[in-house]
């Protein structure tokens, strides 16, 4: 996959921006794909703030003055990246994208709890495009609490096993929710007069 970056100079990008901060001297500071990014936020009433130590999640708040009825807090592009993909996938900006943990843990052995797993790596697969770091490593870091939710935590290389083994089975499934996700992500830049280029 080859990392994309927004097409510059949009003024979509100066106008819905505007619920974006960034903490002074974040090394992603000057980066348009971030503006970009938080502009699809925005068109769904949610602000982005990023910052060294954020807890990577989307949370509802009461619309105050400022009209933001969300806020997205991460640390960096490709959090944000996994952050969308996410929201995007559920259809909807709510904490934790609407997730039922009362149902952990999810059934890997039907649609619904594969799903779920899909829906995690296809986040984790589109964020690994973004940002100046090992692939590998990123999305290793990023899968490695899963097998909390599927009731697997104390024997988290039997859920790797299983995941090995569904990606044979289901791999069909796993492809479709990655392949929706970038769709999504492709559509609502494009709702915005927005466009990735090759970078």
């Amino acid at each position: 996959m080859s990392r994309k970056t927004p097409g510059r100079g949009s003024a979509v990008l100066a106008r819905l921006s505007g619920g974006l901060w960034v903490e002074p001297g974040h090394p992603e500071a000057e980066d348009t794909r971030l503006r970009a990014l938080a502009a699809c936020f925005a068109r769904r009433g949610a602000a982005v703030r990023v910052f060294a130590g954020a807890d990577n999640s989307i949370a509802k708040v009461a619309p105050g003055a400022s009209g933001w009825g969300a806020v997205v807090q991460v640390e960096g592009l490709a959090n944000l990246v996994h952050e969308l993909v996410h929201a995007l996938l559920a259809g909807r900006i709510d904490d934790d994208h609407g997730i039922d943990y009362g149902q952990i843990p999810f059934d890997l052995g039907s649609l619904a709890g594969r799903a779920m797993l899909w829906d995690e790596l296809a986040a984790c697969t589109w964020s690994c495009a973004y940002g100046p770091f090992d692939p590998a490593a990123w999305f290793a870091e990023q899968v490695e609490i899963q097998p909390v939710f599927y009731g697997l935590e104390a024997h988290p290389e039997r859920f790797f096993d299983r995941v090995s083994e569904l990606m044979v089975r289901a791999r069909d499934e796993a492809e479709a929710m990655v392949a929706r996700a970038g769709a999504l992500i492709e559509r609502e830049l494009g709702a915005l007069g927005l466009s990735w280029d090759d970078a």
